[in-house]
């Protein structure tokens, strides 16, 4: 078994020696790359057999080899290695679709490419709060790097906003660490958690600043109109990343921190989940722009999702399969509509008649579309019907 600690060496590693090849064949530089990507994936989706076959129990990996609070925890579990292989599986499909422009970019973008996905890795993996920070803040500064490398008047614009967006999250996030750990004495999640600061009078602002920086980063309805220009601006192979990668870490960022205040805001995340879902798809039916419409849409499924953490418990055993039907359906329909939209070059719904022309594209784009509306026999079909199901013999829906 190859252990999670080398997702990170390998992914920095490789963004490293990447820059000492600048003036190499950029083929060369991008085989690189994607080697480094394809045995990230391998990585996480072995974790991901070994549970599903074995009795394999949760590991935790301690750096330096000390424990926390001296060292910062990594934690692979079977939810960790199910998120990593859906992370790491979109990263490598999409080095391939955005291998000509990736190319064409040259070695920085390449090695901004395998920063983000690293910094995905780790903030699904981390169990050390202020790690999470840094790594948020890793990936954030990536994605705007794939951004503006575009080098297009309306993505560095985007970028910008994106950039500003984030670095007021990210300021809030870690005023509510440096306020868990004054209240906690330790930056370790599981130590935070036994702590029960939403008890203390300092420490529930800690957990209300934690939390409400870690549903921003969901990007939820009406606070997201600068994401919505980065989905319409940027290559739609980055929309991808942003709609199936940065959406799902973020979702699972949301789920582990919810631990630190119980069931108290899972009321608070299903009405925040309500109105995104309702906000977004409302306003998107006026949308012109097909990428633009696609975000629209991406946010809606993230609030649906926000409101199936809100009824968790009503779920009960039910909830896992709920949630992950529904967003494996969003996260491969939405990808492979955003790759769609760079196949077909066409910003607007108008002009996306050209797929008339092309019966593989005409099917694709009506799995992708079925999947997402909930038809049988695509998986969100089954996790709606319980969703539905279980909320009616509740008695909350």
């Amino acid at each position: 078994m190859v252990g999670p600690i080398y997702i990170i060496a390998i992914a920095l590693g490789t963004a490293f020696s990447l820059g000492f090849f600048k003036k190499a064949n950029r083929s060369f530089t991008f085989g690189l790359m994607f080697l480094a990507m394809a045995f990230i994936t391998f990585i996480s989706g072995q974790w991901l057999y070994t549970f599903l076959t074995q009795q394999q129990e949760t590991i935790q990996i301690f750096t330096a080899g000390f424990k926390p609070p001296f060292s910062i925890a990594l934690q692979m579990g079977f939810q960790e290695s199910v998120f990593l292989t859906i992370i790491n599986v979109l990263g490598l499909l999409s080095a391939i679709y955005l291998f000509d422009h990736l190319r064409e970019k040259g070695v920085n973008m390449m090695m901004v490419f395998i920063l983000l996905f690293m910094g995905l890795n780790v903030v699904v993996m981390t169990r050390d709060i202020f790690n999470l920070f840094v790594f948020l803040e890793i990936s954030s500064i990536a994605l705007i790097g794939l951004i503006i490398l575009e080098k297009k008047e309306h993505a560095i614009s985007s970028g910008f906003k994106y950039l500003i967006a984030t670095g007021i999250i990210s300021g809030l996030l870690l005023i509510g660490i440096i306020a868990a750990y004054y209240y906690s004495g330790s930056l370790y999640l599981n130590d935070i958690i036994g702590a029960k600061l939403l008890y203390t009078k300092g420490g529930s602002v800690a957990v209300f600043l934690i939390l409400v920086a870690a549903i921003l980063e969901l990007k939820p309805f009406p606070a997201n109109g600068w994401a919505l220009d980065v989905y319409q601006s940027a290559n739609p192979g980055i929309g991808a990343i942003v709609s199936g990668g940065i959406a799902t870490a973020s979702l699972f960022i949301l789920y582990k921190l919810l631990a630190i205040a119980g069931d108290a805001w899972l009321l608070p995340i299903g009405i925040v989940g309500v109105i995104s879902f309702l906000g977004s798809n409302f306003l998107g039916i006026n949308q012109k722009s097909a990428n633009r419409l696609l975000g629209y849409s991406s946010i809606g499924q993230v609030g649906l999702l926000m409101i199936i953490i809100g009824v968790s418990k009503s779920l009960g055993t039910k909830f896992e399969f709920v949630f992950f039907s529904i967003l494996i359906s969003h996260y491969l329909a939405k990808a492979g509509l955003f790759w769609i939209s760079g196949i077909i070059n066409k910003d607007e719904i108008s002009q996306w008649n050209v797929i008339r022309n092309n019966s593989g594209l005409i099917v694709l784009t009506g799995v992708f579309m079925l999947t997402l509306l909930g038809l049988p026999p695509f998986p969100s079909f089954y996790g709606k019907w319980e969703l539905i199901m279980n909320l009616a013999q509740s008695g909350n829906f």
